[in-house]
């Protein structure tokens, strides 16, 4: 088993950390948006699928973030780790992108991008 470099394990530490969070966020904000955008279209049940949609497709990050934070942590699968950190800062940028667009705020946006970069960095570096 590798140890993986100290950047690595950090920031898979904290990948952890943040995908364990948002997921609780993304689950109980998602029930309320369903509720609210039901209420708004006269259709609880619309608002609820739609919420749902949303929910699944956050969660898809949330486990992707998972599976890298514990996949750095062991520091075995380079390759698999070098993926995630790839589809990871993908998945980043395409959120700023999407961000900046619907005109929100830049500094918070920018850095969303950080824990990815950081990820990819102690990746490649591990493989150094």
């Amino acid at each position: 088993m590798n140890k993986p470099n100290t950047l690595l394990k950090v920031v898979s530490i904290l990948y952890i950390i943040f995908s364990i969070i948002s997921g609780i966020i993304i689950i109980v904000g998602s029930l309320g948006i369903g509720a609210l955008l039901g209420g708004v279209a006269g259709n609880v049940g619309a608002g609820m699928a739609m919420a749902a949609l949303f929910m699944v497709l956050s969660l898809v990050s949330v486990v992707l973030g998972l599976i890298a934070g514990f996949a750095g942590l062991k520091a075995e699968n380079l390759k698999l780790c070098k993926t995630l950190a790839i589809v990871l800062l993908v998945l980043a940028a395409l959120g700023v992108v999407s961000n900046l667009a619907d005109g929100e705020n830049t500094v918070s946006t920018l850095i969303s991008l950080v824990l990815p970069i950081l990820y990819t960095v102690g990746v490649f570096k591990e493989n150094n």
